[in-house]
């Protein structure tokens, strides 16, 4: 089986039990591609293979974004995560594969839970990529709504709050969105870029 070299850089709290991990190539090259929601295997000291989804986008080019949640009951495949992965650590992983590719519609409706809800945080669209597909830069740093680098106006609609920046009240008022992890509960959002 072929398997690639990566380093971790990035380490970020993502909730409570939940750790975000960051992994680029270890030589400085490139990743292979990948389609949204697309699993890694992940091979980590002596442990055994353990399998996760990719929830960055498909076009977030060079490095790959899994996210893991601390399970004590589980069969250790987290905790190990948890405990032995740290930044600068170098491990192997397999080329990104996917069995349930999203197949191309005018409509999706996305529904999952526990550990099924991870492959669907990269086939859900933020806001900000519709703008950078366009060309037009926007002010982005952790892709996850935990450093509040691109809280964006809201000329119209209504945001979907999906960040851990903004404070209840800020959300109640609608009038700003951490464009990087987000939606819009309305079928358009206009904001002030």
């Amino acid at each position: 089986m072929q398997t690639l070299d990566v380093i971790v850089p990035t380490i970020s709290l993502a909730s409570g039990t939940s750790r975000s991990h960051e992994l680029r190539a270890a030589d400085g090259g490139a990743l292979p591609s990948f389609e949204a929601g697309a699993p890694i295997d992940v091979h980590v000291g002596s442990s055994p293979v353990r399998q996760h989804a990719l929830c960055n986008s498909p076009r977030d080019k060079g490095r790959y974004l899994t996210c893991v949640r601390r399970d004590d009951a589980g069969r250790g495949g987290s905790r190990t995560l948890h405990r032995d992965l740290t930044v600068g650590r170098r491990l192997r992983i397999s080329p990104p594969r996917n069995h349930l590719p999203l197949v191309a519609s005018g409509h999706h409706v996305l529904a999952a839970g526990g550990i099924g809800s991870t492959p669907l945080l990269s086939m859900a669209e933020a806001p900000a990529e519709v703008p950078t597909a366009h060309g037009v830069e926007v002010d982005l740093s952790c892709e996850q709504g935990i450093y509040g680098a691109c809280p964006t106006p809201v000329l119209a609609g209504e945001p979907d709050h999906r960040d851990e920046v903004q404070t209840p009240a800020e959300r109640a008022a609608g009038d700003r969105i951490t464009i990087c992890s987000s939606r819009a509960r309305t079928p358009e959002l206009l904001l002030d870029l």
